[in-house]
Parts: C-alpha cells; structure tokens; sequence
C-alpha cells in the first residue's frame, strides 16, 4: 500500500489521539498544495490503508461519519498500553552471571 508507513508513524506516535482523514492526507502528502486529482487520489489510498488496519483490528473508528459533511475519527490508543510492564522488570526474574 502507498501510504501504510507514513499513516502508521503518524499514528504511532501519538497513540492517544484520534485522527481525521484530513489529518492523515496532509501527513502523507507532506503539506503540499495538491490539485483536485492529486488529493482525491491521496485519500483514496489514505482510506484503503485505513480500511486494511480496520480489517486486521489494528485502527478503531472512534466516531463514525453518520451523514454527509461529517467526519470519521480513527484512532489506534485502543490497542496500545503505553504504561505496559517491561519484561524482566521484576529484580528476580532472571539470574545473573557472577561478575569476573
């Protein structure tokens, strides 16, 4: 897919927020003023690569769009813990070699 990487670093990296498409097509198209086509194209392919992430479970659709004029949310902050446990974390977890 075009996009999946930059729509996946700019999620990633702040996974307790929520995006709309506009967002997301700004983000993959770098801020760059686009013609009619050159943007329509962009969220088209932007939408298959959230379509895919909805479809493996990865992205949530925080607030779908329910009328024309209104925007969907897609979030990942779901999924992710950001506080989660680091393995080994607890001291005697693991053994320890005896220092030389």
């Amino acid at each position: 897919m075009k996009y999946a990487h930059e729509v996946l670093d700019l999620m990633g990296a702040y996974p307790m927020r929520s995006f709309r498409m506009l967002e997301l097509v700004r983000h993959v198209t770098r801020g760059r003023t686009l013609e009619q086509r050159e943007r329509d194209a962009a969220r088209k392919a932007v939408q298959r690569v959230l379509d895919a992430l909805v479809e493996a479970g990865s992205v949530q659709v925080s607030t779908p769009a329910s009328a024309r004029g209104t925007f969907a949310e897609y979030s990942v902050s779901h999924k992710w813990d950001v506080r989660a446990p680091k393995v080994g974390r607890e001291v005697g977890q693991f053994s320890r070699a005896s220092a030389p």
